[in-house]
């Protein structure tokens, strides 16, 4: 299964969501107070969640108390300025089923399948989720201008002082990228399970198929898509009420996702998966484990620089 964002982006503009971009700095962290964030080197295999032997790399518990940092200021900062711009996440609320774990990957289960279809599970921690809905996207889209102004000056500030050392996001030329394809970071991002050349997934995706046939929907792909993703097209074609996968499924969609989630589960393709990805991403860290420390102790900084400006906000000293 791949990786998802849901709802909660964690790299956007103002006029989206209230997050935490931009590139640690070698010196950033001088001056963070070290509250005893600690990000633990080891995985345990869960089939469940997707544990990944690579999760503590990608470091999204500190860039979820990053974004909550900084939004909880530029929460602050507007309602200084008579404006109001509640906090969206509540990261002591539980995660959504879809998403169960902070790897950023949504899950797929029969159970899953027969309450929400091929939509994602409400998100607890999203205080705006329904509000959000409701209003198509965007709640704050008939804000006026002077709204907007005012909180991209408050995001400003906020990320000032939960990252001081970070650099805004820059478009980089062709030649760069291709400079940075091989670093430690970039091959942690390209990995991937060659479905094709994997004998079990092969043989799954065959099954699957056939499981799937009863349904007679032409054209299915030759393996089952990721949860994370939209279904395809020949699946859409009978769905015509399906926008996006926010909201609430029909009684098809929960008839058809279910027998697509029994299939998965009875070809075997989720744990077949699974195994692959996990032996894939364990036999990589185990391979680069030097190389991926540093990453971890900047996340780590990071993740300490955030939680104590939340104990801060939190504790009414701004």
């Amino acid at each position: 299964m791949g990786k998802s964002n849901k709802l909660f982006v964690l790299c956007a503009t103002a006029t989206v969501v209230l997050t935490g971009c931009g590139s640690l700095t070698a010196d950033s962290d001088s001056k963070s107070e070290d509250v005893g964030y600690h990000i633990s080197r080891d995985v345990e295999k869960n089939e469940a969640t997707w544990a990944l032997a690579t999760d503590p790399y990608h470091g999204n518990e500190s860039i979820e108390l990053t974004t909550h940092a900084e939004e909880l200021i530029t929460s602050d900062c507007m309602k200084k300025r008579g404006l109001d711009l509640p906090v969206r996440m509540d990261l002591s609320a539980p995660r959504s089923e879809s998403q169960p774990s902070n790897n950023g990957t949504t899950v797929f289960s029969i159970d899953l399948a027969q309450k929400y279809g091929y939509h994602y599970a409400p998100n607890p921690q999203d205080k705006l989720e329904q509000a959000i809905t409701e209003a198509g996207g965007d709640l704050y889209k008939s804000k006026d201008e002077n709204f907007h102004k005012n909180w991209n000056e408050c995001v400003d500030i906020a990320r000032k002082k939960v990252s001081p050392g970070t650099k805004p996001g820059a478009e980089k030329s062709l030649d760069e990228l291709d400079d940075e394809s091989n670093t430690i970071g970039s091959q942690l991002n390209r990995l991937h399970v060659d479905y094709a050349s994997t004998p079990s997934l092969v043989q799954s995706g065959k099954q699957w198929r056939e499981c799937m046939a009863p349904l007679g929907i032409a054209g299915l792909p030759e393996y089952p898509w990721d949860p994370g993703n939209r279904p395809p097209d020949q699946i859409l074609s009978l769905l015509p009420g399906f926008e996006s996968q926010v909201g609430k499924p029909s009684a098809e969609e929960i008839r058809i996702a279910t027998r697509d989630a029994k299939c998965r589960d009875s070809s075997k393709w989720t744990h077949n998966l699974y195994e692959a990805e996990w032996d894939l991403h364990k036999k990589f860290v185990d391979q680069h484990k030097s190389d991926l420390e540093p990453i971890l102790v900047s996340y780590e900084k990071q993740g300490n620089r955030a939680l104590a400006v939340i104990k801060q906000m939190q504790g009414g000293a701004q």
